[in-house]
């Protein structure tokens, strides 16, 4: 009788989705209930209802790929033990934390891994900004709504009454309704819709917090208990000091590997015997710091300065602000 004297039933009401199931399904009469839907299907729309694996499909679609992943640095240099480490440690946890002062390569060196692991490593691989709280929901949020499943054409109603030229297309409001169910979701609901997506993900996944400032802060938008099914990776300047057995320090090159950088980025200006001695020479005086000698290359290259000349540049400087500093 409910189903004979009910109307305006939509043709999207028995779609079974992975977050939104019939509420009968786990009722023991549920083939019951299926089989009366069936026969009114005049009312019901039940012969266009879709299978939940078609959803599930486009749902696991969604979950793979790179998503904020840094550029990849094509004058990445060295870290190879490093990299074998990172690779190492989180076969054993889930969490790592790369630390160490600021222009070490941290961020560098962890998007490098993601790129030789990805996809042979992981099938998802998302890059978040964790400097503040801020960054990180306004990440969380874009995530999301990247990850809303968008109605295809067929799946948008449009109104009849309205004409062509006054109403939006379907791809355009399928689009504004994706984003606009992300964007009425308060923060704490976003947050744990990425969690669930996380843990209900079928592809080996690694989540990138870079840049955290504050340990406390993290925790609350770190996925806990993945397993080995998803791993977590953050860089900051301080390891707390309970973290020892999950933290990867990270120290400055070592001089081969100094040399190795300049040679890189700039290899016309340390080529002749002169300029081979002076990139030696100018690792040492940078520390075989990896940000410094990435600019001191840059340099190099763009104003078409040889190491030699470079290292007495720099020399006559840091005498000219030694003279100025002890004058005042």
């Amino acid at each position: 009788r409910f189903l004979r004297t009910t109307g305006g039933w939509s043709p999207y009401f028995l779609n079974d989705t992975p977050s939104s199931r019939r509420p009968w399904m786990f009722r023991k009469q549920y083939d019951v209930i299926d089989r009366l839907l069936e026969r009114y299907s005049d009312k019901t729309h039940y012969g266009e209802r879709r299978h939940p694996e078609e959803f599930a499909m486009a749902f696991h679609r969604r979950m793979r790929g790179l998503w904020g992943l840094p550029p990849r640095n094509v004058h990445f240099t060295g870290r190879e033990d490093r990299l074998e480490e990172l690779a190492t440690r989180l076969e054993r946890t889930s969490e790592l934390l790369v630390a160490g002062m600021g222009g070490l390569g941290k961020t560098q060196l962890c998007t490098e891994y993601c790129y030789r692991r990805f996809p042979a490593g992981y099938g998802l691989v998302v890059w978040l900004n964790a400097e503040s709280a801020d960054s990180l929901v306004a990440d969380y949020k874009q995530l999301l709504r990247d990850w809303t499943p968008t109605p295809t054409p067929m799946e948008v109603p449009v109104s009849s009454s309205s004409s062509a030229s006054s109403s939006p297309s379907p791809s355009a409001s399928a689009g504004s309704t994706a984003a606009a169910a992300a964007a009425d979701k308060s923060t704490e609901e976003i947050i744990a819709e990425v969690k669930s997506r996380l843990f209900r993900s079928q592809v080996p996944w690694l989540l990138v917090f870079d840049n955290v400032e504050h340990p406390d802060l993290s925790k609350r938008f770190l996925p806990r208990g993945a397993g080995t099914k998803g791993h977590v990776l953050l860089t900051a300047r301080h390891a707390p000091p309970a973290s020892a057995d999950r933290t990867l320090l990270l120290g400055c090159f070592p001089p081969s590997e100094s040399v190795q950088l300049l040679a890189r980025i700039a290899p016309r200006h340390v080529s002749s015997p002169r300029d081979a001695a002076a990139a030696r020479s100018l690792v040492e005086t940078l520390g075989n710091l990896p940000l410094a000698l990435g600019t001191a290359a840059a340099y190099m290259r763009r104003c078409d300065v040889p190491c030699a000349e470079y290292l007495e540049r720099y020399a006559a400087s840091e005498g000219r602000r030694s003279s100025s500093s002890s004058s005042s």
